[in-house]
């Protein structure tokens, strides 16, 4: 319950437009008196794939709602670039929904792992398969790679993991921004 899909257009030079969807995971959930504050997370390739020349021109997000099925008629918001961090892969996204339209919503925030998990440990990565139906895969750490030092963008020290994994079932398009969780449901990566 904590996966939304993402819209994206971005302009890529005067007069070019290119869209694209993929997958994020809802970190974290703010009541307000007229408004609900989501907090997205997702995989930056999601967004662009060159930060430099990043201009979004429309970023939306669909939730899945208790009364519509999302794949046919998902509740879409605009969304709000936060910050991202290319060379980390990942961007933050500010969702704001009415309070009279939420209650429809049928999300979660996403629990985070306490910590790793282990060398072939059964995980579920989950997203949307060419942006539109769900999807959840059976997947198997295989490996971390662990890269750190001083980083020229300002960062005094930076610790980097990227996991890798054996994936079962339909990968693709869309499914990227996605979360992987572990068997207790707890978040521990993107896709």
């Amino acid at each position: 319950k904590s996966e939304v899909k993402i819209y994206r257009a971005e302009k890529i030079r005067e007069g070019a437009i290119k869209s694209g969807y993929g997958s994020g995971v809802i970190v974290s959930r703010e009541e307000k008196a007229d408004k609900v504050i989501f907090d997205i997370i997702t995989a930056a390739h999601v967004l662009s794939e060159n930060a430099e020349l990043f201009e979004v021109v429309r970023l939306a997000v669909a939730f899945q709602t208790e009364k519509l099925i999302a794949v046919a008629n998902p509740k879409i918001y605009e969304a709000k670039f936060m910050f991202g961090a290319w060379g980390h892969e990942y961007v933050a996204l500010r969702v704001e929904v009415p309070k009279s339209e939420a209650a429809d919503l049928d999300v979660a925030v996403a629990k985070v792992a306490p910590g790793l998990p282990q060398f072939l440990e059964t995980c579920w990565a989950a997203g949307y398969l060419g942006g539109r139906y769900p999807a959840v895969n059976k997947v198997y750490l295989s490996r971390i790679n662990v890269q750190s030092g001083n980083y020229a963008n300002g960062s005094p020290y930076a610790l980097i993991m990227t996991m890798n994994f054996i994936a079962y079932g339909s990968n693709g398009g869309g499914m990227s921004g996605g979360g992987v969780f572990n068997a207790s449901g707890e978040w521990v990566g993107l896709i």
